[in-house]
Order: structure tokens, then C-alpha cells, then sequence
């Protein structure tokens, strides 16, 4: 059962151990003893690694995060967890599937509790993305009886090898045994994998990695690494990672362009990305529990988001009224001036949304009779926060943004125009009241039409703060607080950690965020229990009532701490806290490398629609010469000797778009390649243009399907227009007949020329098709539909769509 984009399993995860961490349960926790072997993999370049170390069993003397983990009730929580996942697991396998599940989960809990490192070396942006060609590696700790561990994995291979008709090879390197075979995909790599010794398994793509791979083993670990270690010191460390920021910055930009995102590298740019160096992470155990540090490091003077960022550091004065009993806090030190130049900037990347952003902007300084920019942003502190609890009865009550507004006397008479404005629109619609504490001014604007429920938008001028909140009195207690109280957040021993500097080459904080996982655990929890019947498998024999109580769950439990320092060349950040996890920052080198194929995948599915909208085009077209003519175009017309002359996509031009003037322009009783056809050939429409592929101007990957019963037939007569099938002489039925296929750059065509895809002259016809969807292939149908078909139905039932009387029906819609 999935309620809101999560099932069963992902909620309990969720509240158990993925909250306050970066990657669920946590790995590496608590961290056994350091594998010198993977610091020793690591490359002296490369593009992104990762390692986490093994785990052992929390001490139940250890700090306060191993005794929170060594509590019998979690302990036993997991473990059940865990084994009912298994079982749950095995009984929706499979019968013929059961052995390989069974294994590859034994090896996926080894891989979790066991030391293992990755990288990257390198990768290339190929046109089917940026991770179809690479280079890299990883390597496992095997533990204390290595062969329980290999005997799955060898026969995870052999399944996996044998399941895809691939060939594997022996051979020896450096004096060991090692397994090696290319596999193909869109591009083709090499794997090899083995035994590098009695203890280690390692994994490699690439020509010549698994040599390079041994080569390191018997060699230092790369400065790289040991000044990342040096500069990030944790007691233990638990998991450490590194991504070469230049290289996958470069990695976007360039997947951006190849397909055709410019809008997306100035954005890039824009943002001060470009800048990004390296971002490193070390996570692991202090004396006080969980610790995160990070670094990232940029070139130059900082832009873009970094440039946002002020040069003064937040103090304790400038969050001096925020309470100690909030659910959430951030708080920042950026300029609003910066901060609205780059949205204008952003925005100007894009015509529509640059008209929309200055047509809002002059509408609003226009009917305010002020300058938005001028009269208030510029006038405003370079720091700001924002604090809360959720109210499940009103979840937009309880929080406050504040702005620094020193300059309070400036701001008055701008922010009394908007009070102004609001006034005279008052009425039906709204109403605007003004209420006092101390002696300041709320102003509430509560919308009669649907905020009214939210206790409306409240924002005040006080105390040299500019405050925002959805609830009135929310900023009422704000106002009535003391500044620095005895129950200040600022005041509270744990928090005021982050005030002091990590080392001394760090100044800061210019960030600070603080959750109270407790809080989180209290509400989560109870919400969560009255769903569980939905919620829960009824093969699945576990729920939230098997989870430890709330008092185990927040037992000596405090709130996560996380700060950003600046640094001379970037920025560090520091993560505390009771829960075990991992630091916000961990989530960095993941995000960044699964964005890549992210955003050339978000790309392909936008050209892949782009290019079932032109197909559906062409076939629309095609029913209207139908309805125009009594039957479909044939592939092409031809003269009274029998000669091909132009293309059926030359013939459905009165059809396609405007373009009848273009179809008049041709001499139709000439062929294709004459002096007068040959000089309409580069004004080809852009319906047969493909999105993606680069072809010669005037060629086009739109084909028909010629072969025998192929509904696209020969004309039998010489006759303008041409006369082909009708649709009701399509015996298998319109849906179940391609007419429009998309064919691989080779079998590109000049859009006039009378070819298309003689399917039936290639031994393997799926090979000439395209290929850069990579899991399928966009169809047109003579129904007018156009399905994306996976690669493995195409290559099934393909000479059956294509020919229109083989009496097979296809199921096109299930499991495609």
C-alpha cells in the first residue's frame, strides 16, 4: 500500500533511522576499526569516492549515541525489521527467482555492514548520458569467513551472466585470478572483477582499471585524501567521501549542451557552481555522539549562491528572541541585495520568465508608488531566520521569518505605501486589521475567500526586525519575548556550540539550523499509527506497534545542531547530534552525481515527447489525406514509367502544419534528386526534424516500414495525389499496425527521397532503429497513437506491428 509517494517499508525506515540521517540506517555505525585497504584504492584523481566502515555492535558504555543504539527495544526493533523484510522478500519471489534473491540479499546486508570503498575516475557525456561509458571501481571487506560471502557472489555473476547471453573470460593480474568480459550496452565496458587478496573483492570498469586498481593497493594513500582527513578530524570515522566539483560541474554543462539545455549552463554559471572545486565529507563518532564535517571548496571571489552569503557571522544577539521549545530553526547570514540580484539575473535566462519577473516587479513599485528595491531590499541587515513548530490543526501557524531591518526608521514610510495599498483594496475580498503589542504594529491581511482558516498573514516592523508569520500570534509571543531570556535558544548549553568556530582557519557561523528530533518522533509517530492497517502488507508482519516506544526512541535524545563556517577558499560545515545519521552535506556527492543522469534523463523524456508529438503529427496528417483523398499516401508517387519521385512526407505537406505553399513549390511529376526538387531540400519542416539527433540538414530519421504488408504499399498507378491503403483494408486493425517509425541516424533518409526502413533486408531490423531512449522506442500507429514501447516488446513483436495481416494481436499496454 503507497500512501502519498511512500510504501510501508519507506515510512518505517523513515522514523526509525532515517531521520536526522543522510542515507537511512546508517552505515558505518558504530564503526569497527578503519580497512587501511580503502584509503589504499583511491585514486590519485578522480571524480567522486566514497567509503564507509564496518560495523560493529554498539557498546552500551560507549557516548550517547551508542547507548541510544545498544537499547535492547531498538536493537531488537531492527533485527525484527529486518528479518521480516527478508521473509517478506522471499514470499513475493518468484520460485525459479528465490536462490538469487536470497542471495543478492544476503550480499546487499553484507555490503551494509561491511567495509566498502567506490570512485570515479572518469566519465565521458556520451548521447545516450553521462554515465554509459566510465571509469571506476569498488572494493568490499569479506569479513571473517570470506567464502560465505564469495559463494553468493560468484553465483550472483553466473545467474546475471547467463540471464543476459553475456561470455565471461578468465585471466591473471599480478598473479591472481580475475574474471573479465565487455558488456554491452549503449556503449560497451569492460568489468573484471576478483580477489585482490585472502579478504578483499573488488570490482572495476574500464580497459586496464583492475591493474591500476592493484597497482594502489601497495602504495600510499593520495594526498588528496589524507589533507581531506587532516582537515575534517573525527575521533571515529564511520564514512568519508570526496567529488572532484570542477569535473562534475563540467560533466552537467556538458550532458546541458549535448542536449540542447543552454538555458540550463548559463543558469549553472549564474549560480556560481562553475566555482566548486571539491566537496568533501568525514562522518563518524565524538565523545558527544554523532559528528559530521564537511568542506566545500570554491575558486575566487564568491558568486552566484555563494556570493549571497555575508562577510559578519550570525551572533547570538541576532536570534536572541527565538525559544528554546521550536521544532525548527534556521538562521542565515545573506544580503537580500544580492540575493534579489540573482533572481533577476536567473530570470533573465529565460525571456519568459525576465517579462514576467519585471512586468510583476514594475505592477507592484507602480501601484505601491515606491521601488521595491531601492526603498526596502537594499535597507535591509544581511541576516535572517526562521522558527517553529508544527501545529496539526493549523500546520501554517507557529512560524516566524524575520529579516534584520537596523535601519528601522528607512523602512517606515515604504512599508506604510504597502500598508497603504492594502487598505484601499480592503473590502469584500480581504480585510486588513492592524493590532498593537508594546507599543508595535501587526498589520493582518486574512483572505475572506480561503485564508481566513490560517489566521492570515501578519508581518510587523519591531525592534530593528522585519517580521513575517501566517499566524498573528505567533509574532505576538515573538514581540513579548525578552532578548536573550533564560529559555533563548542562544542561551541553551548544546546549542551555543555552534557560535565557536570548528578550527581557526573557519569564521562563522553564516548558517545555522537546529530540528528537534524528539519533537519530530512525537508527532510522527502517533500520526502515523492510525494508518497502519492501510499501510501495512498483509503479508508483511510487522508495524509501527513493534517499533520501541517514544520514551526509548527519544531516550537522552537532543536536538541536531548544524552550522556553516566560511573558510579562505569555501566553506565547512559541522553536524551534532544524539541520532546516528550522517551530515546534510553527505547528501551532496549523491545528489550531485545521480542529478547527472537525472538531468539528461529529464532532458531525453522531454525530447522523447517532442518526438512522439511530431510523429502523431505525420499520422494525423496522414488521416486527413485519408479523409481528403479515401485512402493513405503510398511511400511515395511515381511517374508512367513506373520511377519513384517524392515521398510520402512530400504529399502530406498540406496536411502538416503551414505548409501548403512548400507542397506547391515542388514539381510533383519530377524526381526527388531534379534541379528544381534538389533546391527545396534544406527547407524541410521542422515536424521531420529529430529533437535530439544531429543529422545533415534535409535529413530525417521519420520512416515508414517497407517491407511486405507494411500499410505504407507502392502506388499501382502513376496518379497526383498518390492513392495507397485505406484503413479499412488493414485486416489486424489500426492499433495493432505501425506506420511511422524512428529509425537510427545511419538509416537517416533525405525527407523528399522515396526510401524508408527496409526492415526486411536486415537480419536483426530492431539494430536500425533508434536508439537514444535507451529502455524503448517511440511508435506511431494508424490509429493515430503514438506508444513508447520497451526495447524488449519492440524486438519481440516487431515484424508482427509492422505488417498489416499476420493475424497476431499484440498487447501494446501491458508491461511495456
Amino acid at each position: 500500500m503507497i500512501i502519498g509517494g511512500f510504501g510501508f517499508m519507506e515510512i518505517i525506515l523513515f522514523v526509525f533511522f532515517g531521520l536526522g540521517g543522510s542515507i537511512g540506517a546508517p552505515l558505518g555505525m558504530s564503526p569497527a576499526p578503519e580497512d587501511p585497504m580503502m584509503a589504499a584504492i583511491a585514486p590519485d584523481e578522480c571524480l567522486a569516492y566514497t567509503t564507509w566502515s564496518g560495523s560493529i555492535v554498539p557498546p552500551a558504555d560507549g557516548n550517547v549515541t551508542e547507548r541510544w543504539m545498544a537499547q535492547p527495544e531498538i536493537t531488537g526493533a531492527w533485527q525484527g525489521l529486518q528479518t521480516e523484510y527478508l521473509e517478506y522478500c522471499r514470499k513475493g519471489t518468484d520460485p525459479e527467482n528465490a536462490v538469487f534473491v536470497e542471495q543478492a540479499l544476503g550480499v546487499a546486508r553484507h555490503l551494509l555492514t561491511h567495509a566498502v570503498a567506490i570512485y570515479i575516475t572518469e566519465t565521458t557525456v556520451t548521447e545516450f548520458g553521462p554515465f554509459e561509458q566510465l571509469t571506476g571501481g569498488a572494493i568490499v571487506e569479506l569479513g571473517e569467513n570470506p567464502t560465505e560471502v564469495m559463494v553468493p557472489i560468484n553465483s550472483i555473476v553466473d545467474f546475471l551472466i547467463e540471464s543476459n547471453e553475456l561470455q565471461a573470460e578468465s585471466v591473471t593480474i599480478d598473479g591472481r585470478n580475475f574474471q573479465t568480459m565487455m558488456v554491452p550496452n549503449a556503449v560497451e565496458n569492460r568489468f573484471t572483477w576478483g580477489l585482490v587478496d585472502d579478504h578483499h573483492f573488488a570490482l572495476t570498469i574500464g580497459e586496464g582499471e583492475m591493474e591500476r586498481l592493484l597497482t594502489r593497493t601497495k602504495t600510499a594513500p593520495p594526498q588528496w585524501l589524507m589533507s581531506l582527513r587532516e582537515r575534517l578530524p573525527v575521533e571515529r570515522v564511520s564514512s568519508v567521501s570526496w567529488i572532484d566539483g570542477k569535473k562534475a560541474v563540467d560533466l552537467v554543462m556538458e550532458a546541458a549542451r549535448q542536449s540542447g539545455i543552454e538555458q540550463q549552463v548559463e543558469a549553472i554559471e549564474l549560480l556560481g557552481l562553475g566555482q566548486i572545486r571539491g566537496i568533501g565529507m568525514v562522518t563518524g563518532l565524538d565523545t558527544q555522539g554523532f559528528l559530521g564535517r564537511g568542506h566545500v571548496m570554491i575558486q575566487g571571489k564568491p558568486s552566484g549562491l555563494f556570493g549571497l552569503v555575508s562577510d559578519d557571522p550570525i551572533t547570538s544577539g541576532m536570534i536572541a528572541r527565538i525559544p528554546n521549545d521550536r521544532m525548527y530553526t534556521l538562521a542565515v547570514a545573506a544580503s537580500p541585495t544580492r540575493v534579489f540580484e540573482l533572481i533577476r539575473e536567473v530570470a533573465a535566462t529565460d525571456d519568459f520568465s525576465n517579462d514576467g519577473f519585471q512586468s510583476a516587479l514594475n505592477e507592484f513599485n507602480e501601484s505601491a508608488s515606491l521601488d521595491l528595491e531601492t526603498d526596502i531590499i537594499n535597507r535591509l541587515d544581511e541576516n535572517a531566520f526562521f522558527y517553529g513548530s508544527v501545529n496539526l490543526a493549523n500546520p501554517s501557524s507557529g512560524w516566524v521569518v524575520g529579516i534584520g531591518a537596523s535601519g528601522e526608521m528607512g523602512l517606515s514610510d515604504p512599508l506604510e505605501k504597502i500598508v497603504d495599498l492594502f487598505r484601499e483594496g480592503a473590502g469584500e475580498a480581504f480585510d486588513l486589521t492592524e493590532s498593537d503589542v508594546d507599543g508595535n504594529t501587526i498589520y493582518t491581511y486574512v483572505d475572506k475567500n480561503g485564508w481566513s482558516g490560517f489566521g492570515g498573514a501578519s508581518w510587523a516592523l519591531a525592534d530593528g526586525e522585519l517580521l513575517f508569520s501566517m499566524d498573528q500570534s505567533a509574532l505576538r509571543r515573538h514581540l513579548r519575548r525578552e532578548p536573550l531570556a533564560n529559555d533563548a535558544l542562544a542561551n541553551d548549553e548544546w546549542f551555543s556550540q555552534v557560535f565557536t568556530p570548528p578550527s581557526g582557519s573557519t569564521r562563522g557561523p553564516v548558517m545555522i539550523s537546529s530540528l528537534d528530533l524528539p519533537q519530530v518522533l512525537r508527532l510522527a509517530v502517533p500520526l502515523a499509527s492510525p494508518f497502519t492497517d492501510e499501510m501495512v502488507p498483509e503479508e508483511f508482519d510487522f508495524s509501527i506497534d513493534d517499533l520501541p516506544s517514544l520514551d526509548v526512541l527519544t531516550r537522552e535524545m537532543k536536538p541536531s545542531l548544524s552550522a556553516i563556517y566560511r573558510t579562505s577558499d569555501g566553506f565547512e560545515s559541522i553536524q551534532r547530534q544524539t541520532y546516528p545519521g550522517g551530515s546534510p552535506i553527505n547528501l551532496v556527492p549523491a545528489i550531485s552525481i545521480s542529478a547527472l543522469p537525472a538531468v539528461v534523463e529529464l532532458a531525453r523524456s522531454a525530447a522523447r515527447t517532442d518526438s512522439a508529438n511530431r510523429m502523431k503529427q505525420m499520422v494525423l496528417a496522414m488521416h486527413m489525406y485519408h479523409d481528403a483523398y479515401k485512402s493513405l499516401p503510398p511511400r511515395f508517387n511515381k511517374n508512367e514509367a513506373g520511377e519513384p519521385l517524392l515521398s510520402w512526407r512530400v504529399h502530406i505537406l498540406p496536411f502538416l502544419g503551414d505548409h501548403q505553399e512548400l507542397y506547391e513549390s515542388f514539381h510533383l511529376d519530377e524526381p526527388w534528386d531534379s534541379d528544381h526538387n534538389k533546391s527545396l531540400i534544406d527547407k524541410m519542416p521542422s515536424e521531420f526534424m529529430h529533437p535530439k539527433m544531429k543529422l545533415e540538414s534535409g535529413k530525417t530519421v521519420y520512416l515508414a516500414p517497407q517491407g511486405t504488408d507494411s500499410v505504407m504499399i507502392e502506388p499501382k498507378v502513376s496518379k497526383t495525389p498518390p492513392r495507397g491503403l485505406t484503413l479499412e483494408a488493414i485486416p489486424d486493425g489500426t492499433s495493432q499496425t505501425a506506420m511511422v517509425l524512428e529509425v537510427s541516424e545511419e538509416n537517416a533518409v533525405i525527407w523528399t527521397q522515396p526510401s524508408d526502413y527496409p526492415w526486411e533486408e536486415n537480419d536483426q531490423p530492431v539494430s536500425g532503429l533508434y536508439a537514444g531512449w535507451k529502455t524503448g522506442l517511440n511508435i506511431a500507429f494508424c490509429d493515430g497513437s503514438v506508444q513508447f514501447l520497451s526495447n524488449e516488446k519492440v524486438t519481440r513483436f516487431f515484424e508482427a506491428l509492422v505488417k498489416t495481416n499476420d493475424g497476431e494481436t499484440v498487447d501494446l499496454w501491458n508491461d511495456r
